[in-house]
Parts: structure tokens; sequence; C-alpha cells
């Protein structure tokens, strides 16, 4: 029998949640928590679902949202459900059930233990906040305030701090950003996860300059330079992003080199989403179409740089491969120069085995 101070929190099949960017300030922040890149990705599998599962129990009050108007008397309605059956009665636990199969395939359970005493003991402390009407609550515990096996089942119980449930639910206007759970779950870099949810904070078409070292610093990365982060880290996460088959409808980002401030990198992000763009307005347009051309010229420039370095290209050399192969079409290179590095890798080489000269020659001869 349930317990009268017990709320069982209905699933939701979702593939977001609007994540609010407090909860991410207090939760989320690598910097100051490097402790969470250290955790296996169940971790983060099992963090969002529950937040997915919160959020179903509760929508925006204020009409700054991205819901049709139409439902704005249902999710208001959904609202004062959340309000008055969790923060504004004496009922003290959130609890919810999960299947282990729906997080680990092999039903591993050590391993989800794991995952679950680490969200039981992070952030474990006691909170006083206020609900909706002005009343202090004080709770102590982590986001996970504790949770217990059923045996042979397979099936664990969770019970949420309402402390974080409340951080987790609250959107203040203009202070979330949406998060798209199911690509999110095809990423099995933990480290890419957590820059994601940077990313989804920078304003898109824009974006912003950061120093690489600042950035490697922050997600636990060892690069010796600027072009191997960028190899190694943000080129495998963008190419995942730009797969349609995987994210049509939602957004990946460019990299370029900030040429006044060597040290630093911009990073932009952007909706993979042409259809979408077709249905701008044209000053809409206009300013996507020149944000657009700046950064292909920085990346252009980036290119450039990248490859006068690695292939120890003259200026005469340089200038002339840039202005025939890469500034005519900079996407078209970038597939051309990872073919070209796949052929001479067939042959046992690398690319440091063609420099200067060299490389112009093999080049010709394999597209010429």
């Amino acid at each position: 029998m349930k317990k009268s101070n017990e709320i069982v929190i209905q699933d939701i099949n979702s593939i977001s949640v609007e994540l609010s960017r407090d909860f991410t300030d207090e939760y989320l922040d690598v910097e100051e928590n490097p402790i969470l890149l250290l955790q296996p990705i169940v971790v983060t599998d099992l963090l969002f679902k529950i937040m997915t599962d919160l959020k179903g129990n509760m929508f925006r009050t204020s009409n700054k949202h991205l819901f049709d108007p139409k439902e704005i008397s249902q999710n208001q309605m959904k609202m004062d459900l959340w309000e008055s059956e969790v923060l504004n009665t004496d009922k003290n636990v959130l609890m919810k059930a999960y299947k282990t199969s729906y997080f680990l395939k092999n039903r591993n359970k050590v391993l989800m233990t794991k995952a679950l005493d680490f969200l039981k003991t992070y952030k474990h402390s006691i909170y006083t906040f206020q609900n909706s009407e002005g009343e202090k609550l004080t709770t102590s515990g982590g986001l996970i305030k504790d949770w217990n096996f059923l045996d042979k089942s397979g099936v664990f119980q969770v019970e949420i701090s309402l402390y974080w449930a409340d951080r987790i639910v609250r959107l203040q206007p203009e202070k979330w950003n949406n998060l798209r759970t199911d690509i999110l779950s095809s990423i099995k870099n933990i480290k890419h996860r957590f820059f994601i949810t940077w990313l989804i904070r920078i304003k898109k078409n824009k974006g912003t300059a950061i120093g690489w070292m600042k950035l490697a610093k922050r997600y636990g990365l060892n690069y010796s330079n600027k072009y191997d982060f960028i190899r190694g880290f943000l080129m495998p996460l963008k190419s995942v992003l730009d797969n349609k088959e995987i994210n049509g409808t939602w957004i990946s980002f460019a990299y370029y080199d900030v040429p006044e401030k060597p040290n630093q990198i911009k990073i932009v992000p952007y909706d993979v989403r042409p259809e979408e763009f077709a249905k701008l307005k044209p000053e809409g347009k206009v300013v996507i179409q020149n944000n657009r051309l700046d950064n292909e010229r920085n990346e252009i420039n980036y290119q450039s740089k990248y490859l006068k370095r690695r292939h120890e290209l003259s200026e005469a050399n340089i200038k002339a491969f840039k202005e025939s192969t890469i500034k005519p079409d900079i996407l078209a290179f970038k597939v051309s120069y990872k073919k070209f590095i796949s052929e001479i890798r067939k042959e046992g080489k690398k690319a440091t085995d063609f420099l200067d000269v060299d490389f112009i020659e093999k080049w010709k001869k394999l597209y010429s």
C-alpha cells in the first residue's frame, strides 16, 4: 500500500526537457564540480530521465513559452496540479520506479547502484526554500534522497528531494534552454554531454569567443595545442550533431579561429533546420547570412593556417592553395582533406610525410 506522504511521478515519453539555467549553474557546473566528468555515462542517463519525468508534471505559468497559445489553459492546470499536489502540502517524498534495463541493457546492478549512490551523495546538504505561497520548506540530501532495489525484479525506486525538484521544474522567463535528451543519449562521451549543456546557452548564429585552454581545462582535457583540441574534442561532436539521421531538428555548431586573438576559438551554434531558414522574413535571413559569411571567412583562414602549419607550406604555396582549393568551397575542401588523409593512411603514410611541395604534388595527383 502506498504511504500517504508519497507521490508517484507518472511516466512521460518525451525527447526533450526545458533546462533551467539556475539548475545548470548550481548542479551541472563542471568547473566547480569536476567530479561530474569522472562519472559513468549512466549517471547522466538517469539524471536527465528523472528531470524529464519531473518536468512532465509542470509547465510555465508565463505566456513567454514555445507552446501553442491554445494549450495555455491546459498547461496552467498542470502547473496548478504540481503546486497543489507537491509544493503546497505536507507530502514530502516524490517517488518513481524504473527498470534497470531502461538504462543498462546488461542490467548491471553494481553499476546502477553506483550511479544511484552518486546522485544521492553529490550536493548532499540541508536546503531551505520557499514554495509558491512563500512558505518555507527545509529538506536534506542530494537530488536522490534515497533509493532501493526490489529483489530479483531489476526494478529500483528513487525518492527525489523536493528542493532539487523545485529547482528543476521552476522556470523564470528567458532563463531556460531546451535540451534534446534523445540526441544526448546517442552521445557516449560524458564530457561532450556537459559541453552541450553549455552550448545550448550560446546565442545561435552569433556565437561566443573563448580561450581554447579555458575550454579544455573546463572539460578535463589535456591537449598541447588548439588544433589537437579541435580535432580530438570538437570535431567528433560536431560530426554527430551534423548528422541529419540523428539530428535534423536541433542544433550543431561551427568553430573558428579568432585572428586577433590566436589563443581563442569562436563557437557558433546553429539550427540543423534548412527548412526553417526558408520560412524566415527577409531581414532575418540577411542577419543570418551575414553572420555565416563572417564565420565562413574565419573558417577559411583557420583551415589555411592549419594546413600551412601541418604541411609546412611556404607563403607562396599556401596562398595559391587557399585561392584555388580552400576558398571556392570550404566544405568541399574539408571533405576532400579527410579523404586525402584516408588515402595516404592506406599507403602507410601520415600527413607529415608530405611537406610543402610534396603535399601540393600529392594533392594534385589525387584530385586533378
